[in-house]
């Protein structure tokens, strides 16, 4: 499992493995101190095509990863199949 490490990944085996890394990472490390950065984000209209549901309108899952990917978030590959495909 060393060669996740690399990639942000961890192996875990069961809730205590969770629960002792969790205690450890909180008696060991600490949060950085500072003043926040200042973030603003450009401005963007809203994307066309939202999808209605309960919560509220929500974008599609390949305009999701579209926009992670330009705002410089990895992500995994990914396929959407249309129906009756």
């Amino acid at each position: 499992m060393a060669e996740w490490r690399p990639r942000g990944l961890s192996f875990a085996r069961g809730v205590e493995s969770i629960y002792r890394a969790v205690d450890a990472l909180d008696r060991f490390t600490s949060p950085v101190r500072g003043a926040p950065a200042d973030v603003t984000p450009s401005p963007t209209a809203a994307p066309e095509g939202l999808v209605a549901s309960d919560v509220g309108p929500m974008v599609r899952f390949s305009d999701a990863m579209r926009l992670l990917t330009e705002a410089g978030v990895t992500v995994a590959p990914w396929l959407v199949v249309e129906v009756g495909a």
